[in-house]
């Protein structure tokens, strides 16, 4: 999880998102490995677009958007990130 950590950290992912306290409040992820499957946090890094789709309504900030632009992962960090976010009960 150190290494999940660690990439959420190099990619800057507390610029959108909060975790126990620190980052953007608008998207928090604290009791997200609550909520979501190990499958579903997958493909929120690998299929962005198409699980903001199943929102209830968009975001007015898309996470597919940057991604796309932005930030390519590599299995090993996704792996990683799946990893940490699933620990976050």
């Amino acid at each position: 999880m150190e290494s999940g950590r660690k990439a959420y950290e190099a990619r800057k992912c507390g610029t959108c998102h909060m975790v126990a306290g620190k980052g953007n409040i608008r998207f928090p992820l604290d009791g997200v490995g609550g909520r979501l499957s190990l499958a579903d946090l997958r493909r929120w890094l690998t299929d962005t677009a198409e699980m903001e789709g199943a929102l209830p309504r968009l975001p007015a900030v898309r996470m597919s958007e940057w991604m796309a632009t932005n930030r390519r992962i590599n299995a090993r960090d996704r792996d990683a990130l799946v990893a940490y976010l699933a620990s976050l009960k």
